[in-house]
């Protein structure tokens, strides 16, 4: 795993393994490009609307098909995002990945376009709403669900940043910071071992949730220092200026820069 120097810790208990990207290939299905270009289309935009190459009876089966591949890339990424929530509650109705079966999901498949960091907002709000509505295990229960929904926003996020100023750093359309009132990685670990949180965990922790091109995903906590530096990379500011408004040295300021780019958390433009 990259290094991100001694401003940003990495608990060993909140590192992650690489995620798939979410980005599917298309077979050679035909030799007409214009044809394989509107499939390839419907397969990534489960809202999308017939085109004239397409006949009805082809629209309707590729429209049902970008909505098999939405539910099946949806529901693998609300399981493997709420896995400490699933384990935790008894109070579940029902698996939070059964979610893609409802006709809320129904709905929201309309205007769905895959792997966008809005879809990907909406679904996980989605998940949120179902999981608060059952009797909390612990005053925890709360955070616990937004960290989910952090890491759940990486998963299911697969669009590259494309628009930012050259030489002016800014953040990742992905990247979410947020802060918490418990101790996360303690608390985690906690609910890896069977243990449920105890009170002392009370504490406050900035993360930082992060994904690399390739899907590579980083939780990360931010001390005083990366934190004024990533409030500072707005898009608007050179190194330079990042580096006075987060009363650092230049070098410094590069250095951090440089390690949340390795992490896919900015752009450095």
């Amino acid at each position: 795993m990259p290094s991100v120097s001694s401003v940003v810790k990495l608990p060993k208990s909140l590192t992650t393994a690489p995620a798939s990207t979410g980005i599917m290939k298309m077979p050679k299905a035909s030799t007409d490009r214009e044809l394989q270009d509107e499939i390839i289309r419907y397969l990534t935009d489960a809202g999308s609307q017939p085109a004239a190459v397409l006949n009805p009876s082809e629209a309707e089966k590729a429209q049902r098909f970008s909505r098999f591949l939405a539910r099946r890339y949806y529901r693998d990424r609300l399981h493997r995002a709420f896995r400490y929530s699933r384990n935790v509650s008894n109070e579940l109705p029902a698996r939070v990945e059964d979610l893609v079966d409802s006709a809320e999901f129904d709905s929201f498949l309309s205007r769905c376009m895959l792997g966008s960091l809005l879809s990907a907002r909406e679904v996980g709000e989605m998940a949120i709403a179902r999981l608060l509505q059952v009797k909390a295990p612990g005053p925890w229960w709360p955070e616990l669900l937004h960290y989910e929904f952090s890491f759940f926003v990486q998963l299911a996020t697969s669009e590259i940043d494309t628009q930012f100023k050259k030489g002016f750093p800014a953040i990742a359309k992905s990247t979410i910071v947020r802060e918490f009132s418990w101790k996360m990685p303690a608390l985690l670990a906690s609910l890896k071992s069977g243990q449920l949180p105890a009170e002392d965990l009370r504490g406050r922790t900035v993360l930082l949730f992060s994904r690399t091109q390739h899907g590579k995903i980083y939780v990360v906590e931010l001390d005083a220092t990366a934190m004024q530096v990533i409030n500072a990379a707005n898009g608007e500011g050179d190194v330079v200026e990042i580096a006075s408004a987060a009363s650092i040295p230049e070098a410094h300021a590069q250095q951090i820069l440089a390690s949340l780019a390795e992490i896919g958390a900015v752009t450095l433009g």
